[in-house]
């Protein structure tokens, strides 16, 4: 559900993101901004799971381990 996502067009656009939905018609992709694109089905050259997140690398570091447990029990209870 969470997992990156790099979508090509036939025009030769790469959209990165999550998907947001997706049907036989298209794809709505979210991006790291929270821009919101449509990508018809018949426009998609390729679609390729990433392996990096859209979290950007390091955010946690310097977070204590209680506010990671207390930030784990606020995401469980969403």
């Amino acid at each position: 559900r969470y997992q990156t996502t790099s979508i090509e067009t036939k025009a030769g656009k790469v959209y990165t993101g999550l998907i947001v939905y997706e049907s036989v018609d298209g794809i709505l992709l979210r991006d790291a901004e929270h821009k919101t694109y449509r990508i018809e089905a018949a426009d998609t050259e390729s679609k390729v799971l990433q392996r990096n997140s859209l979290m950007p690398s390091g955010l946690l570091k310097d977070t204590q381990p209680s506010d990671l447990a207390d930030l784990d029990k606020y995401m469980q209870g969403l």
